[in-house]
């Protein structure tokens, strides 16, 4: 067994006993449902009083009303598949339910004919036991049931699914079972649809693909065959739907507090109009708060306003030492020098904390914590061939970071720098939101779409591929004028400005090779004799394609064509024996100036290999618009369709009106740049408020919209409206400024409260709810490596502050919730694993950091100088006595492993084995704490 891959085996095995009983138990209810539901309710027997929409009053509805008023055949503009829809009534009746009233509600009077016309129109009417059962229903309150408790999914599950799963369902089942009709009573709509099923009973078990009817059907083993009349599947098709179900069958959650009306046809409503996202930024007035003392910045007098009317005050501030704690790795991802701490925390110490947050905002670390963040939003991976540390996209982040790059310039550059006046040279080269890896070559704008609307608009745009989104006023022509951007521009590759020489060689010696090889291909074929070469060379062809793809083990392949061309070396010269007397004098010269021919070729196999390695290593991903600009086409199932009518491109119709001049007519260019001004324009009304929310969210530990890049109506509403409106006001009026806004926030009385309260979890919950506290961090993954990297310097060192590298491994990213470079990832989690201490514990890494971190703490002269030193480094505070005194009893009682010596390379001639063995065990330990992991 691979010894580096047991932290991913052992992830996935936790909690296997706890889910196989939850899914055992999902089952057997779900299994029994269909025989449950078969028969009509028993008017003999009592009605249990605890009916739910969900479980008991939808099947009814979806046998007998379903055809008439669901999905896009909804009569009247009245549906009964969905909860809130069934509560909203229709144009004419209004709503169809009024709780606890059931003789009152125009459900209950059409159905039992008190209105006219009776339903269900033109067909049998429902059974006395099933009006029953839906009038004692409604007098229990007409409960919702099962969907209103939210199943979460992870961001990657979420994305799985609307990459992998939505595309293929509206492929091959929404014409039959989503907008337009529902045959058996089966809708495709909503994750609750699939698990209340239709007539034949549930259509998924979560975490049981071998149980769900969904994949019986369409692996077409039984009666039933799906899809109906058509093509089946493929099999990778049902391997993804496979994994989907094995997965619980993720899907975005729809149950929300205040939801959106679910769009049977696209229409833009008023309450669309009026969502609080679209609605331009305006500076509000500073609300009156009845203890005026409290606030140190104006942000403040919001947060107790809010506080006040909850009854609350806010937290005391925290110690000055957590402070520093807590500033330093919020702005650097580093803990605090013993420099500072000394200078800034010393009695005699005058120094105002503006200073302190000052330096912080000047040092380089700031640049590569905060690009860090956004590179979480960008899916983010590094060249091939290349570390984070040499990567120059990460590079210019880092220094757009640093100086403080105006948001609106660092939001167009990303956009269409290419197509806009450079302020340095390297910024004509910057692969911004469109090229930036990774792609998939097969879904290249889906992607970039997707990117764009959620890192940038702060909107879901990718439902709209397949139809009108369902719940936001985002249509699918939308989505397709998008696309016409994307469409109109291409990735082209060019070489790094210093590579430009080499590379210019490359292509040259490339053309060379590929002419020979051509014309080699060529003269073979007229020697039938030399048949047997050609599936030779067929063999290196496809290997030499191999090193096209940067996911191919480039050794293995050279290795393969080595080989290969050894092959053809032999072949031809069993030829040349066997056709030395038959070949004539012409043809024998013509042959052996094709033998040298390709025996040179053989070698100029090997300068391919290494030209191809020095273009991984030398080219960039460029974005350039395409000529002449295309539309965007749109079609049913979001793969391109050029039968369906092409579509302008524009902005969206919610932000932009219907009014819209096409983009890129005059200019005859993709629109990218109307793209980035749009986006980048003082007046737009999302985008301050959308990067507002996130450098509170990375400060605070929550965004005054939770909902991080959703700011639509399937969003989160904002607990502090008003106070989102003056920070994002404040950001364009202070030009744009990210490093002002986040000395704005740090130096506020809300961000410096104590995360420590003894108060009730109640309480807790509404201080951490409307800010009243500070809330507990955990290290990002990047900060625990740094943090180990840094400690183990030379305090004396001048690059002590320096960027350390940052190429973790991958058991250490998926342990510690580091981003997946696949996702966007707005919010990364923080789990608390056994795994983590067993990581710390035996990584050959930290056992290697913390010996040279013990190495650095031995040049005090005595143990207690050391303890402290250590308890200053690690944890920004002084040691206690009784801490003190722990310590020095650890390191007196220890008893070295014989086999636990450092090894050969990680041996230090001035600390004694034993010595090192004890400290590196200590510093472990320390390592281990919640202090150490955690921010307070």
């Amino acid at each position: 067994m691979n010894r580096n891959a047991w932290p991913r085996m052992a992830l996935k095995e936790s909690g296997v006993m706890e889910k196989s009983l939850y899914h055992g138990v999902l089952f057997l209810l779900i299994a029994a449902a269909p025989a449950i539901r078969a028969a009509e309710p028993d008017s003999s027997q009592a009605i249990r009083p605890d009916l739910t929409y969900h479980a008991d009053i939808r099947p009814l509805l979806q046998k007998h009303c379903l055809d008439c008023h669901g999905a896009d055949q909804a009569d009247a503009d009245f549906r009964v598949d969905s909860y809130q829809l069934l509560l909203q009534g229709g144009v004419e009746a209004g709503p169809a339910v009024t709780p606890g009233k059931a003789d009152e509600s125009p459900l209950v009077q059409y159905l039992t004919g008190k209105r006219t016309p009776r339903m269900p129109k033109q067909r049998k009417a429902l059974a006395d036991a099933e009006v029953g059962l839906i009038r004692a229903w409604i007098d229990q309150g007409a409960p919702a049931g099962e969907p209103q408790q939210e199943v979460s999914f992870s961001e990657e599950q979420i994305v799985f699914f609307e990459t992998s799963i939505r595309p293929l369902l509206a492929q091959h089942c929404m014409n039959c079972h989503g907008t337009d009709k529902a045959n058996g009573n089966l809708a495709f709509l909503a994750r609750q649809d699939l698990l209340q099923g239709g007539t034949l009973g549930p259509a998924i078990v979560p975490g049981q693909p071998d149980e769900s009817l969904l994949i019986a059907a369409v692996r077409q083993t039984g009666k039933l065959r799906m899809p109906k009349n058509k093509p089946p599947l493929d099999d990778e098709s049902i391997a993804l739907l496979e994994k989907w179900i094995a997965m619980d069958a993720p899907w975005p959650a729809t149950s929300l507090t205040d939801p959106p009306k679910i769009r049977t046809k696209f229409v833009v409503y008023d309450s669309d109009r009026e969502h609080w996202a679209f609605q331009p930024v305006v500076r509000p007035e500073l609300p009156a708060v009845a203890h005026p003392a409290w606030p140190r910045d104006d942000l403040d007098r919001f947060i107790l306003a809010r506080l006040e009317s909850e009854q609350l005050t806010p937290a005391p501030p925290t110690a000055r030492r957590t402070l520093m704690r807590r500033v330093s790795f919020d702005l650097t991802g580093l803990p605090p020098s013993l420099e500072d701490l000394n200078e800034y925390l010393s009695p005699t110490s005058d120094a105002p904390p503006e200073r302190y947050v000052d330096k912080l905002l000047d040092s380089q670390e700031f640049g590569v914590h905060w690009a860090r963040h956004w590179l979480d939003h960008v899916r983010y991976r590094p060249y091939p061939k290349k570390s984070e540390a040499d990567d120059p996209y990460r590079q210019w982040v880092i220094d757009a970071f640093n100086e403080d790059m105006p948001y609106d310039q660092f939001l167009k550059m990303q956009i269409a720098g290419d197509l806009l006046p450079a302020d340095k040279p390297d910024e004509v080269h910057l692969d911004g939101l469109i090229a930036v890896r990774p792609w998939s070559l097969k879904s290249r704008h889906e992607d970039q779409i997707d990117l764009l609307g959620r890192t940038f608009m702060g909107l879901s745009l990718f439902c709209a591929r397949c139809h009108d989104h369902k719940l936001e006023p985002i249509s699918r022509d939308d989505y397709y004028a998008i696309q016409g951007i994307f469409e109109s521009s291409r990735v082209v590759q060019t070489p790094f400005l210093k590579e430009r020489a080499k590379f210019d060689d490359y292509m040259a010696g490339l053309a060379r090779t590929q002419a020979n090889e051509a014309r080699m291909k060529k003269e073979l074929k007229q020697y039938s004799s030399l048949a047997s070469l050609v599936d030779l060379r067929a063999r290196i062809e496809t290997e030499r394609k191999k090193l096209d793809d940067p996911a191919q083990d480039m050794a293995k392949v050279q290795a393969n064509l080595e080989k290969l061309q050894g092959e053809e070396t032999t072949r031809l010269a069993e030829i040349q024996q066997q056709k030395k007397i038959a070949i004539d004098a012409p043809e024998a010269i013509e042959y052996m100036q094709l033998r040298r021919e390709n025996s040179d070729f053989a070698e100029k196999w090997k300068e391919v290999f290494q030209l191809d390695a020095l273009v991984d290593q030398s080219e960039s991903d460029k974005i350039a618009d395409a000529a002449p600009p295309r539309l965007g086409v749109e079609s049913k199932s979001g793969e391109p369709a050029p039968a369906d009518a092409p579509v302008p491109r524009r902005f969206p119709t919610i932000l932009a009106g219907f009014d819209q001049t096409p983009l890129g007519e005059q200019t005859q260019q993709s629109g990218r740049v109307e793209l980035a001004e749009w986006l980048a324009d003082a007046r737009h009304p999302i985008t301050a408020r959308l990067m507002t929310n996130r450098i509170w969210y990375y400060l605070l530990g929550e965004g005054l919209v939770p909902s991080l890049s959703n700011f639509g109506r399937s969003g989160d509403a904002p607990s502090h409206p008003e106070l989102l409106d003056y920070l994002s006001h404040n950001f364009v009026e202070q030009n744009w400024s990210m490093k002002q806004l986040i000395r704005k926030i740090v130096l506020s009385a809300t961000y410096q409260q104590t995360s420590k309260l003894e108060v009730s979890p109640d309480e807790q919950a509404q201080r951490l709810r409307w800010f009243g506290v500070a809330r507990r961090k955990r290290l990002e993954v990047e900060s625990i490596y740094r943090t180990l990297n840094l400690l183990e310097l030379d305090p004396a060192a001048s690059e002590r502050r320096r960027d350390p590298p940052v190429d973790l491994t991958n058991e250490m990213r998926l342990l510690f919730d580091g981003a997946s470079s696949d996702l966007i990832v707005p919010r990364r989690t923080s789990s608390a694993s056994p795994l983590q201490a067993l990581f710390l514990m035996n990584s050959e890494h930290i056992q290697a950091s913390t010996e040279r971190f013990a190495v650095r703490l031995c040049q005090s002269p005595d143990d207690s100088q050391q303890i402290g030193q250590a308890f200053l480094l690690l944890y920004g505070r002084e040691v206690t006595p009784p801490e003190l005194h722990a310590g020095e009893s650890f390191l007196a009682a220890w008893q070295a492993d014989p086999s636990d010596s450092p090894d050969e390379k990680r041996k230090n001639d001035e600390v004694p084995p034993a010595e090192l063995s004890k400290w590196r065990a200590y510093l472990q330990v320390l390592l281990l704490t919640n202090e150490f992991l955690y921010v307070d």
